[in-house]
Parts: structure tokens; C-alpha cells; sequence
């Protein structure tokens, strides 16, 4: 499945907050090696790839994906000057919520956003904005206590 530029596909979302800028398109997240049918095998391994705009980032800083619904709990080591990112995990394409902030090495919080990845079709998955529910940005509680089980 081929992935779509920045100028082919709109941004989606985009969460600026200080100096940095995290951003996701429509195309962002994705099956490597997709079933005959997601909806009828909805928990695959996919990938998340998305770009960075940051000035200065420190040494030590990373990228933090939870999945407030599932258990998926990733930190993605960051070069300095590094503009993309990718995780690869495990979610039910059905059911997630994707929390993903960029973290200083103090643990401050430089930027967030929250998106699902959705089944389009019998065999697309896209990136939607925010998530139903009552859980909040950034809560990994329910993914520790998930891996932990």
C-alpha cells in the first residue's frame, strides 16, 4: 500500500504547541501485510508513520504513542534533527485511540494529539481525528495495566 505525500494528502491532524508540531495524514497509519479483510480480522500489526517540525529539539527526546484503548505503548527514540517518525504495533482497528505527544527528556510534554486509525472499505485503514470515550490524552494507565496482565 503506498503511502501519499504531504502535498498529495491534506494533514490530519496538525497539533502545534510551543515550537513543536507533530502531524499525521489521512494515509498515516497502515496494514504492511493486510488480510483479505480487515473487518473480518480486525487486530493486525500496522504502522504509524508521521513528521516532526521542531527547533531544537534535546538529546534524549522521543515520541510517545499509547493506544488508550489497547495495549500498545511505544517510544520512538528521536535524532536531533530528525523530521519523521514510525512505530509498528499491534491494534484493533475497531476499538483504539492513539495518543501521541512528542516527550522531552525532563518528561515535559512539547506537543499532543489524539487520532484513530479506521477501516475504509473492506481493506483501507484511515486516520481519524479524536476518539470516543472518556479517556484522556496522554492517560497511560490503561495501557500499562493492559501490558502488565
Amino acid at each position: 500500500m503506498a503511502l501519499c505525500g504531504v502535498a498529495a494528502c491534506p494533514l490530519h491532524p496538525v497539533v502545534a504547541v510551543g515550537h513543536v508540531e507533530l502531524r499525521i495524514t489521512k494515509r498515516g497509519i497502515f496494514v504492511p501485510l493486510p488480510p483479505p479483510s480487515l473487518r473480518a480480522d480486525p487486530v493486525q500489526q500496522v504502522q504509524l508513520e508521521g513528521t516532526l517540525v521542531a527547533e531544537d529539539l534535546a538529546e534524549g527526546t522521543v515520541v510517545r504513542l499509547v493506544d488508550a484503548w489497547g495495549m500498545a505503548n511505544v517510544t520512538i527514540p528521536l535524532e536531533i534533527d530528525q523530521e519523521t517518525f514510525s512505530a509498528v504495533f499491534v491494534a484493533d482497528l475497531t476499538a483504539n485511540c492513539l495518543d501521541v505527544w512528542v516527550e522531552s527528556p525532563t518528561g515535559e510534554r512539547l506537543g499532543e494529539l489524539r487520532v484513530r486509525g479506521e477501516i475504509e472499505g473492506e481493506n483501507e485503514v484511515v486516520v481519524a481525528e479524536g476518539c470516543t470515550g472518556t479517556a484522556e490524552v496522554g492517560d497511560t494507565d490503561a495501557a500499562a495495566e493492559t501490558e502488565t496482565e
